[in-house]
């Protein structure tokens, strides 16, 4: 499934451990280091992740963007 881009699925592995029973990922994923992926026990905590994640990386800030100082 797909959730604000991100893309979300189960993946029950052998172990008898529920916490890790779904993945969620950026379609831009890199790999290693790249934080947009990770793991969780339910879609509803996926998406909790997700949203926390965005909200960390998407607060608004008074900064000026690159092209913004670019222009001047």
């Amino acid at each position: 499934m797909e959730y604000r881009g991100w893309n979300i699925a189960p993946d029950f592995g052998p172990t008898p451990d529920r916490s890790q029973d779904y993945e969620f990922y950026h379609p831009d994923f890199d790999g290693p280091g790249d934080r947009r992926h990770g793991r969780a026990a339910s879609v509803r905590d996926c998406m909790m992740l997700i949203d926390e994640f965005l909200d960390t990386v998407e607060k608004p800030t008074d900064e000026p963007t690159k092209q913004q100082r670019a222009d001047k």
